[in-house]
């Protein structure tokens, strides 16, 4: 694990006592908060098995999550909800305030942070960004563990009040079953309506991109979607630039399979 804490060290060296680890998870999910964490170490820190949270089990995490909590001299969490994110429609900028938040919650006030892939704005603390932090840093590595199992237990959670989407097996993210659900259902409290995906999945769109929908998915040959395409692109003004974006890229898709099928020329 020594290559993971060389920075941490150097910062020890440097007479830095509180130097905080610091990532997020969730920004990729449909439904449920961004959580990030923020995890200060002491010095004699020895745990070889922590790693990128993306690279370990289930089990794995919890396990070393429960070691982590134990070892960390300091750990924080910054949340932001879904009201939130939706008043946002930036999840770049929700990341960036449940990590101001994980760093502003800390008990003491961290000397130096170690930010996964970013700068932290509106911060005095000193910080680095580290590109794939998660994976080449320690610190960042064990944030990247907290905050995760912490957002994992929280969809768990909200499984049980939403039974329908199945939030437990999924955590919010797109997956097959969830996009099932979010057709039946339409979405819930917990989802971020403010995403375009949501809209075109639930109804939200303008009724010129629905019709377009039904006429791409009825299109047998490529002469077929060439017209549509040459029609889409005159009603460029009836349709907003998302719905032409994703009815273009549809269009596209279809054609591209029809033509490695061999058919529809």
């Amino acid at each position: 694990m020594r290559p993971l804490l060389d920075l941490e060290r150097q910062l020890w060296e440097q007479g830095f006592k509180y130097v905080a680890g610091i990532d997020e998870v969730g920004m990729g999910a449909l439904a449920g908060p961004v959580v990030a964490a923020a995890v200060v170490f002491p010095p004699d820190i020895n745990l070889p098995e922590v790693k990128d949270s993306k690279q370990l089990t289930p089990l794995k995490r919890e396990f070393l999550d429960h070691i982590i909590q134990k070892r960390a001299l300091f750990i924080s969490i910054g949340r932001v909800g879904v009201e939130r994110i939706n008043q946002l429609n930036n999840i770049y900028t929700a990341g960036l305030e449940a990590m101001r938040k994980a760093a502003c919650a800390l008990k003491v006030e961290p000397e130096h942070l170690l930010v996964d892939g970013r700068q932290i704005p509106h911060l005095k603390i000193p910080q680095s960004r580290i590109i794939k932090g998660d994976e080449v840093n320690f610190s960042i590595a064990a944030a990247s563990i907290v905050a995760k199992v912490y957002r994992d237990n929280l969809m768990k959670k909200y499984s049980e009040k939403y039974p329908d989407y199945q939030f437990a097996r999924h955590k919010g993210y797109a997956t097959a079953i969830h996009v099932e659900a979010l057709k039946k259902s339409g979405p819930c409290e917990i989802h971020r309506t403010s995403y375009e995906f949501i809209k075109g999945i639930c109804g939200g769109f303008s009724k010129t991109y629905y019709k377009f929908d039904r006429q791409i998915n009825k299109a047998r040959e490529i002469k077929e979607l060439d017209l549509l395409d040459s029609d889409l692109n005159r009603q460029n003004c009836e349709v907003s630039r998302i719905e032409h974006k994703r009815l273009k890229r549809k269009v596209q898709f279809k054609k591209t399979i029809k033509r490695k099928k061999g058919g529809g020329v």
